[in-house]
């Protein structure tokens, strides 16, 4: 197993939105390739719309290892 060590991590700004909803979006269309994981359906869950309202509330969490990925909220 490979150890990860992240650069940073940080609650997540409004101006992160773009690549948050990016990485979910690849996620959910992702996901019928995958035998586990999330079952999502974009726009319902997650949604752009409620990735925001996570960043606003300060709930939403991002960790860089050379980008910004988000890690959980």
């Amino acid at each position: 197993m490979t150890n990860v060590v992240l650069d940073e991590v940080r609650v997540a700004q409004s101006s992160d939105l773009g690549g948050v909803a990016e990485l979910y979006k690849a996620i959910c269309d992702h996901q019928p390739l995958d035998e586990y994981g999330a079952d999502w359906t974009w726009g319902e869950y997650p949604s752009v719309d409620g990735l925001r309202q996570m960043i606003e509330a300060d709930t939403l969490m991002i960790a860089r290892i050379g980008r910004w990925w988000p890690v959980g909220f």
